[in-house]
């Protein structure tokens, strides 16, 4: 059998490939040389990767980045079908508010011989929007833990505080509250 193995473009081969094209007009041959590509590899970057504007290096790559994901997806959709038994049976146990998704696979797992999936794979069908249950539908749609706080809201609450420059006009005085900018600053010992 035989293996051909394909170099990829990466981004920034992609706009070298547009600067060849565009500015210096170079044949396809020498294009192939400089870049080390054969003459075919670069034929079909181009053909597949142009736009209604020509060859851009940038949308060519965003191009490429936006077919990797559609084949992800794919293949999410293909796994699916795999595990029919494994749905069923998921909808027919799974109740959001007693017995979630974690619980539904364990208790599949232990409980019935056919194919089943890893909880991770169960949790990209359900994040995918492609499978019988989404994420909609289960009973906490962000992951507990610590929650992250704001500096200025724990320190300060949520009381008004006015920044210097609206504050009025006697706003150099300090003996009214809220002043307290020039207490603040220290000066360098020697």
């Amino acid at each position: 059998m035989l293996i051909i193995n394909y170099k990829h473009f990466n981004l920034e081969k992609r706009i070298e490939l547009e600067i060849l094209l565009k500015k210096f007009e170079t044949p396809i041959s020498e294009i192939s040389q400089i870049l080390g590509y054969t003459k075919s590899s670069v034929l079909r970057e181009i053909k597949n990767n142009s736009t209604e504007n020509g060859y851009i290096g940038m949308e060519a790559h965003n191009k490429h980045l936006n077919r990797i994901r559609w084949k992800e997806q794919i293949k999410l959709i293909n796994n699916i079908n795999k595990y029919e038994e494994f749905t069923n049976q998921f909808i027919l146990k799974f109740n959001k508010k007693y017995f979630g998704v974690d619980l539904t696979h364990f208790y599949i797992q232990h409980h019935f011989k056919f194919k089943i999936p890893i909880l991770r794979t169960i949790f990209n069908w359900i994040n995918s929007g492609l499978w019988v249950l989404d994420s909609k539908q289960r009973l906490r749609k962000y992951n507990k833990g610590r929650k992250t706080h704001d500096v200025v809201k724990t320190l300060v609450g949520n009381r008004i505080v006015k920044p210097i420059w609206t504050r009025g006009f006697n706003k150099n005085f300090e003996n009214e509250f809220g002043h307290w900018e020039i207490d603040l600053i220290v000066g360098k010992k020697k």
